[in-house]
């Protein structure tokens, strides 16, 4: 599976709304499959931006969001302004999934500065 940047911003915002947090098969966004979600899921835990529990068994993935960690905020608070966000996927579109969350970090702040 590739990693789709896309959909990691809109699991962080999902969750970030959320009061409760949820298990993935609660979150739902448009145009994804469930198996896509649980598996960004995952990344986002392995990548520290969301505190995850592995429940997953031979059925399948099972992931528990317990919450969003303070690099989970970070990340998203720097990609979540739409004007960074169109300049960022501009500027790298097919790419942007290929670039280590770091490298987006760090660019999206150089874009938010200059706003």
């Amino acid at each position: 599976m590739k990693r789709d940047i896309e959909l990691v911003r809109k699991i962080l915002e999902t969750v970030k709304e959320c009061e409760t947090f949820n298990r993935p098969e609660n979150i739902t966004i448009d145009g994804y499959k469930p198996m896509l979600i649980h598996y960004h899921i995952k990344l986002l835990g392995e990548a520290g931006y969301l505190e995850v529990s592995d429940y997953s068994t031979k059925a399948g993935p099972n992931f528990m969001i317990n919450g969003m960690t303070w690099q989970g905020h970070e990340f998203l608070d720097t990609i979540r302004n739409e004007t960074v966000w169109k300049k960022l996927t501009i500027r790298f579109k097919e790419d942007a999934g290929k670039l280590p969350f770091e490298v987006i970090k760090v660019i999206g702040a150089t874009l938010i500065k200059g706003l």
